[in-house]
């Protein structure tokens, strides 16, 4: 696999290691005189500094401080960069190892940890909730369900959210920082009847486990609490020994005491009278369904892995199979889900695909499963407009893969 090429509106340098958030990112490429083979770009298909710039615009008019993408074209890496700002008022920018919080798409790894301790025998898709956990649980709006492993990865167990998050600073689940409530404290206390957090009503659907699709992030949170039941292992643990650090993944975590700087991690910020202003860097307990911070650099080497049939530079994470399931449909009444992947058609062939969203961050990842490509765009900016912005991107960074692809 040739190396990543970093690219943002200033040329970076690849580092195998966690790069600060202040790293000098050189001059512009104006300025550089450097020419392709100088700095390892081969633009003779596509224009990577240009098309930096096309994002830069796109990510301007949308009011978004800053923006991390990636485009993968099979097990290769061919760009990654950042345009804008990590941290507004630190005036630090976006590079390609700035670690970008990713909400939803989080589920995507939680997933694919599930399935490395379903490779182990420890547990199975069918295999009932209930053989895995130290307590019961019991939808109390449904008579004998059994809620099994593949109900929770596909939204169908007849769990519900109930909103008990509230917002950072509002005083609910939120936290600054790294949340001190445990992953099996809320789970526990949201599930049990007599929990802190329990609501017969409110946590519960009265549909039977397959039977309906409900988004669900607590659903979500306890297929990662699995982990720790059948491993012993928390998830935030599991991950970097099974997944991040075979990847060669060093600026991807689910806390944020992981990182050497805080300051590493982008800073999320919503629009208040016009401007941006900062949420603060939060947490919550559930953090299986949203909380894992990544790269650019280190999305596509996650997606590379997962164009390559779960290996990536010799390194094994996932058999084949695992990831031919983490794709397929699940179950037979729920076409087009996968084990938290949404599989559909888009740039005219199917892909499989997650987004995700929270205070101060928007999220986009997709494989184009024909033209084995994948595209990832993350901003610091939770509005509309910033959803528009990156969709736009991954339009452009699929075409220009297209380019590469054709030209192989």
């Amino acid at each position: 696999m040739r190396a990543v090429l970093c690219l943002a509106l200033t040329l970076t340098a690849c580092t195998s290691g966690r790069s600060g958030a202040g790293a000098d990112t050189g001059p512009s490429p104006d300025d550089t005189g450097l020419d392709d083979d100088d700095t390892g770009l081969d633009d003779s298909v596509v224009d990577w500094v240009a098309l930096a710039e096309e994002i830069d615009a796109l990510r301007d008019e949308a009011g978004v401080p800053g923006l991390g993408y990636v485009l993968v074209y099979e097990d290769e890496v061919l760009v990654a960069g950042g345009v804008g700002m990590a941290n507004l008022e630190e005036g630090l920018p976006v590079t390609a190892e700035t670690p970008f919080m990713l909400a939803s798409i989080s589920k995507t790894f939680t997933g694919m940890s599930l399935l490395q301790v379903r490779e182990s025998g420890l547990l199975d898709l069918e295999d009932p909730v209930d053989d895995h956990l130290p307590w019961v649980l019991d939808n109390p709006r449904v008579e004998d369900e059994q809620i099994e492993v593949r109900h929770l990865v596909t939204h169908t167990s007849g769990l519900r959210d109930e909103w008990i998050w509230g917002a950072p600073g509002s005083g609910g689940l939120y936290s600054e920082g790294d949340s001190d409530i445990s992953l099996a404290e809320i789970m526990e206390g949201y599930f049990v009847e007599g929990g802190e957090w329990y609501d017969a009503t409110a946590n519960f659907t009265p549909f039977s486990p397959g039977a309906r699709y409900e988004y669900c992030n607590m659903a979500s949170a306890l297929a990662g609490y699995l982990v720790e039941t059948t491993t012993g292992t928390a998830l935030k643990d599991h991950a970097p020994v099974h997944l991040f650090e075979p990847l060669g993944m060093t600026d991807t975590a689910w806390q944020l005491d992981y990182f050497d700087d805080p300051l590493q991690v982008a800073m999320p910020y919503r629009i208040q009278g016009g401007e941006p202003v900062a949420t603060g860097q939060y947490g919550y307990p559930d953090y299986p369904d949203g909380m894992l911070r990544s790269s650019p650099a280190d999305l596509g080497r996650y997606m590379a892995m997962m164009l390559s049939g779960g290996e990536l530079d010799g390194a094994r994470v996932l058999e084949e199979s695992s990831i031919d399931l983490a794709l397929d449909d699940v179950l037979e009444d729920h076409a087009g889900q996968g084990v938290f992947w949404y599989r559909y058609r888009s740039w005219g062939e199917e892909v499989a695909c997650h987004s995700g969203g929270d205070y101060g961050v928007s999220t986009e990842l997709c494989l184009a499963l024909e033209s084995r490509l994948g595209v990832a765009v993350v901003a610091n900016l939770d509005t509309s407009d910033t959803s528009t912005a990156l969709y736009a991107v991954e339009g452009l960074l699929i075409e220009a893969g297209r380019e590469v692809a054709a030209a192989r």
